[in-house]
């Protein structure tokens, strides 16, 4: 299929396409700025992080250049319709759903590393 959408997910916000690209610009950014400090040296936190910031600098650069961010994937399931979406769309969808995953699970950072004393903590 190809479908122009001109809101974020379902069409929503639709009438707000240039409010939805300065949303991207800024979550684009603050990701860069935030990259090394959220995924605390965590190669798994850092492929989701990097997953998130491709799926919006994808659709991002859509609606900048397009003015609408372009779907083309389309699915169907007996009776049901998904809604047409992208590869970006893909990649932020499969980086939420790491990123809460991981949220469950954190590796341990401390081994090797000395426990700080009581005297250090202060």
């Amino acid at each position: 299929v190809h479908v122009r959408n001109t809101g974020s997910a379902w069409g929503m916000f639709s009438q707000h396409t240039w409010a939805l690209a300065l949303c991207s610009v800024a979550a684009f950014a603050i990701l860069i700025w935030k990259f090394r400090k959220w995924n605390e040296g965590s190669r798994p936190t850092a492929l989701a992080l990097a997953l998130l910031q491709g799926g919006i600098a994808g659709n991002m650069l859509d609606r900048v250049v397009r003015h609408s961010v372009i779907d083309f994937l389309s699915f169907h399931w007996d009776s049901h319709e998904f809604p047409a979406f992208n590869i970006a769309d893909s990649a932020i969808t499969v980086s939420v759903i790491l990123l809460l995953l991981l949220s469950f699970w954190r590796p341990d950072t401390s081994q090797g590393q000395e426990k700080p004393t009581p005297a250090q903590e202060k």
